[in-house]
């Protein structure tokens, strides 16, 4: 009878071990970070105890806290739909979902790369200006309308860099030809080279900088864009390159951005450089005057 009892079970086991899912599926979702990419900052892929174990008490808790995290403005009626929930493969591709813009307004790609753009000193420069783009709460809603160059507010934390690296490592694996998130690190790697960068961008109102130091978010950006590779890009940030180098090439836009910037800059300013603009033209009106008397 003890034998038949188990002959019965192994029959149920194996029935069960035949319906079961395999341990591995024919798609990868969780990837080992590519040397060269890890190797620039070690410390921000190494798994974190304190993490998993947050996991195991509430996995709840941690969605709520990404969510308030990546959506700062949200409603309490965020709902997620069912084919969104099943394209989510873990936490990491989760905070980069609450990053994108939604599907029907997700920009097309093209295969190109961005060769080049100027530093937010070199554009202030060329007469560029920056404001916030407070019409988008997505991150990555940059817009360009004239000469303002228009980004939607964010704050550096002393978890940024994880977070983004961790992002941006998922996308160089798991997603190469919709890499949304490393077209916009990519730009603002362009748009950041040095302290003076970042100052611009605070300035403006763009950057909450919570580290304290803006060399210290400069090199935060620049170490992002590290031994990463492009497919293609997004063709809204494509646009905005190719509009802003044209802008930058122009000399009548530097020197309209100097003559605003350091003769026109407060109302003194423009009273005093009228005054000269005047004392200038009644000086050559005498001159001229005097060379005909003469004649």
């Amino acid at each position: 009878m003890a034998a038949m009892d188990r002959n019965e079970v192994t029959i149920e086991i194996e029935r069960m071990l035949s319906k079961a899912e395999p341990p591995f599926t024919a798609e990868c979702c969780i990837y080992r970070v590519p040397l060269l990419i890890r190797n620039v900052n070690l410390q921000a892929y190494t798994p974190r105890l304190e993490f998993v174990e947050l996991i195991l008490v509430d996995c709840g808790f941690i969605i709520e806290l990404l969510m308030e995290y990546s959506i700062p403005n949200r409603t309490d009626n965020v709902n997620l739909s069912p084919s969104t929930i099943v394209s989510i493969v873990h936490f990491t591709d989760l905070l980069r979902m609450f990053h994108l813009q939604p599907d029907n307004r997700q920009p097309s790609r093209q295969p190109i790369q961005i060769m080049h753009l100027n530093s937010a000193t070199e554009l202030i420069e060329a007469g560029v200006k920056f404001r916030v783009n407070k019409k988008s709460n997505c991150l990555l809603d940059l817009e360009l309308s004239g000469r303002y160059l228009q980004i939607p507010e964010f704050t550096v934390h002393d978890w940024t860099e994880i977070v983004f690296r961790n992002m941006v490592a998922l996308e160089q694996c798991h997603y190469p030809y919709t890499s949304y998130i490393t077209d916009y690190m990519a730009i603002l790697d362009f748009l950041i080279n040095t302290g003076k960068d970042v100052d611009v961008l605070i300035q403006n109102g763009i950057i909450t900088n919570w580290i304290g130091d803006s060399d210290a978010v400069a090199k935060l950006y620049n170490g992002l864009g590290k031994n990463i590779t492009l497919v293609n890009s997004n063709s809204v940030y494509l646009d905005i390159y190719k509009r802003l180098n044209e802008y930058c090439k122009r000399p009548w836009n530097k020197w309209k951005a100097t003559l605003r910037r350091d003769y026109c800059k407060t109302p003194w300013q423009i009273a005093a450089s009228a005054a000269a603009t005047l004392l200038l033209i009644l000086t050559i009106i005498q001159t001229l005057c005097s060379i005909l008397q003469a004649v």
